[in-house]
């Protein structure tokens, strides 16, 4: 037990995600988090890329309690690879990773398919995400918002309008509620927000909602329409108002409604707020920033919030294997 633990806390905070200078992505085409390492020092072995060279996600290799999903598109994933692609050709002009950047938004515009008259990407697989069944075909705000973020790029670097033509469709599904296939959902009365994994009870996740918020702040900068401003303010208003839900005793920032987040999921938490803090000019995301910063934590209370948020997750992992055992798939 205690060599699991270390072995869990060993990993992580020195994950090698963090915020991109400001300008980078406001004047640039840089993605807001610097995602070109995760790739090439933490080797992603649950990626099996097809014979077209399309990254797939092997969940026969991950720890999804009794359960084998094998391999499966996920254009969640899919997009981190493209962006991890582009960011190395923005850095390096190496011909080949834009290649795998296009290449894999070609495979988002060819797949697509059309709910409500928008363009989504459904997941085709049932998924316990938390404690309650997604089932197949169900539609992620972090995954809409990051296909839009690789697609507005795409559109950046190519001036191919059909890559913003999808963006702009993607978009406008912000507006179904969760209820109808989407994942606009109430974060608490009258405060809407854009949910990760849409099912009730609402899981919460963090990172999801800002990856999904960041999608229609891309949006706004290729396409200025009044529905987009709409629902990007009002995600932003409702993360600022409720940030404070993901807080963990000052120091740490909560996964979602269920438990802490792990150290590689903090140290994302903490660079969105940066970014945050970087494009509203609102220092209270600054501040929130400044108390979950990793590097000013002691020794001891690194290693304490390490293994509480190995302990939650694990709890939470036996309550899902017993949920699994009781109802099934």
């Amino acid at each position: 037990m205690l060599k699991t633990i270390f072995n869990y806390c060993a990993r992580s905070l020195d994950y090698p995600v963090g915020a991109n200078p400001k300008d980078s992505y406001l004047k640039g085409n840089h993605y807001f988090l610097d995602l070109s390492q995760v790739f090439e020092r933490f080797p992603f072995n649950h990626l099996i890329f097809d014979e077209y060279g399309i990254a797939r996600y092997d969940y026969g290799r991950v720890r999804q309690p009794n359960m084998s999903l094998g391999l499966q598109y996920n254009s969640t994933y899919i997009c981190w690879w493209a962006l991890s692609r582009l960011e190395i050709y923005l850095k390096t002009a190496d011909e080949q990773a834009k290649e795998g950047f296009l290449k894999h938004v070609n495979w988002l515009q060819s797949n697509q398919q059309k709910l409500k008259g928008c363009s989504v990407w459904p997941f085709r697989f049932n998924y316990l995400p938390e404690l309650h069944w997604l089932r197949s075909p169900w539609i992620s705000g972090m995954d809409q918002g990051l296909i839009i973020s690789v697609l507005v790029r795409a559109f950046k670097l190519t001036k191919d309008n059909r890559f913003l033509d999808t963006a702009k469709s993607a978009g406008l599904f912000f507006a179904v509620p969760l209820e109808q296939g989407g994942f606009r959902t109430e974060f608490a009365k009258n405060d809407h927000y854009y949910e990760m994994y849409p099912v009730k009870p609402l899981s919460k996740v963090l990172d999801g909602f800002v990856f999904s918020l960041m999608g229609l702040f891309d949006l706004l900068s290729v396409w200025k329409d009044s529905r987009i401003e709409g629902l990007y303010q009002e995600g932003l208003s409702t993360l600022r108002k409720h940030v404070d839900f993901w807080d963990f005793r000052g120091y740490w920032s909560r996964f979602g409604t269920y438990y802490l987040s792990p150290p590689w999921y903090h140290k994302i938490n903490y660079a969105w707020m940066r970014v945050l803090s970087d494009i509203t000019q609102d220092a209270y995301f600054g501040k929130v920033a400044d108390h979950w910063n990793p590097a000013r934590l002691s020794d001891s209370l690194r290693a304490k919030v390490k293994i509480y948020s190995y302990l939650f997750s694990r709890k939470h992992y036996l309550k899902r294997s017993l949920l699994i055992k009781i109802k099934g798939i």
